[in-house]
């Protein structure tokens, strides 16, 4: 017997516990079982209790190999042609004007004909694949600029989907500033989005700077409007975009929150740097991962100092890092044309494919989107040593290209910061429903 290498020991208020990765379990145990475990010990174990560790996978036989198992897991979702996933970007157009924001891209949106194609291309792929899960996404620009059609493509979707016995979830990205009135926060509940985030950029005169209307007027107020009109319904993510410039008003940030908003306890964190993305470059104002993980440390000090929870990454239970790795499941931008990674949207060397008039998807570079859904991360031996292997599901292969494959490159925080987040952010949870 061996005890599993995704075991994490934790003390916490004076009380050990044993959290693994790869099962998501959670225990409290005594110093002396977990120095039996520790220490491989386990003849010395009591027989009912030794096989509870074993069942919730902090102690396995000697022929199980968890690395065969998470490879099992992960080719058994990319591979899967009845899981589908779409990160639909209906639109580029926004209500902003922040002067970061896709600088070398044209802000199109789809026109009225290509919205129709995009809704039936959604709409066969519910109805014509045998899907046991159908995830679609909404981002942008700002994707409530279309919120009719959202909302309405949504309802048709659940409702095939619930007809056909498929797991359909939604999600949606926004800057929170058109969620003016509870009627509209109401009407977004009801469209029973999985994950709701607001984006924002800082404490108020930060972020002021960063993110503006035309003619220079700051969003602030109007992003904790939204957060708040929303959060008052349902959960409620603040992802928090973090670069150097922003870093040192982080707790302004929460001084202003904590008088802000109404709605607390529906309220997380997303600590999140800054990435290059849509044919923009790194520069000395972003941090690479490398770096962001020496300082989200005292982030999540600050987060807890003010009692603000902290999202931690969703790897759980996915057994693949995103889209890239899946079979059938591309993002769609407002030309149709299907790519495999965010960082190669608006780049159309890199597309793989598009959605003809017909709304089927076209696949012309058969060879790379191959190529992506063959990418492992069983073939990259720092993901194999890595101890949140389990959650992250390999790193970010296409940021570590970007970043001349340095070691920590592409990979999630969590590789430093775990503890700190079970810690503070998962073993209260627990303690609370035992």
């Amino acid at each position: 017997m061996k005890h599993s290498r995704y075991n994490i020991n934790i003390n916490y208020k004076s009380i050990n516990y044993l959290y693994n990765l790869l099962t998501n379990s959670i225990i409290s145990i005594s110093e002396s079982l977990q120095y039996k475990i520790d220490n491989k010990e386990f003849e010395l174990i009591e027989t009912s209790q030794l096989n509870k560790l074993i069942e919730l996978g902090f102690i396995l036989n000697d022929d199980k190999s968890e690395i065969e198992l998470l490879k099992y897991l992960h080719n058994s979702v990319k591979y899967d042609y009845h899981q589908r996933s779409f990160i639909v970007y209906p639109t580029l157009k926004c209500n902003l004007d922040c002067p970061y924001c896709f600088e070398k891209i044209d802000r199109k949106g789809m026109n009225l004909k290509q919205l129709s194609v995009l809704r039936d291309f959604l709409i066969n792929q519910a109805e014509e694949n045998k899907l046991t899960f159908f995830h679609v996404r909404w981002s942008g620009g700002e994707p409530l600029l279309l919120w009719n059609y959202i909302n309405k493509t949504n309802e048709l979707l659940r409702e095939i989907c619930n007809k056909k016995e498929t797991k359909f979830t939604t999600s949606l990205c926004t800057n929170g500033t058109l969620i003016k009135t509870e009627k509209i926060a109401k009407e977004i509940y009801k469209s029973e989005f999985e994950k709701i985030t607001i984006s924002i950029d800082g404490d108020k005169q930060t972020n002021n700077q960063r993110r503006y209307y035309k003619g220079n007027r700051g969003a602030y107020d109007d992003i904790l409007r939204g957060v708040n009109n929303l959060s008052a319904f349902q959960k409620v993510i603040l992802r928090v975009n973090i670069d150097k410039f922003n870093i040192p008003h982080f707790e302004d940030l929460l001084k202003d929150l904590e008088n802000s908003l109404k709605y607390k306890s529906n309220i997380s964190l997303y600590i999140k740097p800054v990435t290059a993305a849509w044919g923009c470059d790194y520069d000395d104002s972003l941090y690479k991962d490398s770096d962001f993980y020496k300082v989200e440390t005292s982030l999540i000090e600050l987060a807890l100092k003010y009692n603000f929870n902290v999202e931690i990454h969703p790897g759980f239970k996915h057994h693949t890092r995103c889209i890239i790795y899946q079979v059938g499941s591309f993002l769609i931008d407002p030309e149709l044309h299907l790519y495999k990674c965010p960082l190669h949207m608006g780049t159309k060397s890199e597309r793989v494919g598009y959605i003809n008039e017909n709304s089927e998807a076209i696949i012309d570079n058969q060879i790379a989107s191959i190529n992506f859904t063959n990418l492992s991360p069983f073939e990259n031996t720092e993901c194999l040593k890595c101890k949140v292997l389990p959650l992250c599901n390999g790193k970010c292969s296409e940021k570590w290209k970007q970043l001349n494959c340095e070691e920590n490159q592409g990979c999630i925080p969590e590789k430093e910061t775990i503890i700190e987040k079970i810690k503070n952010f998962i073993i209260p949870i627990y303690i609370d429903n035992v």
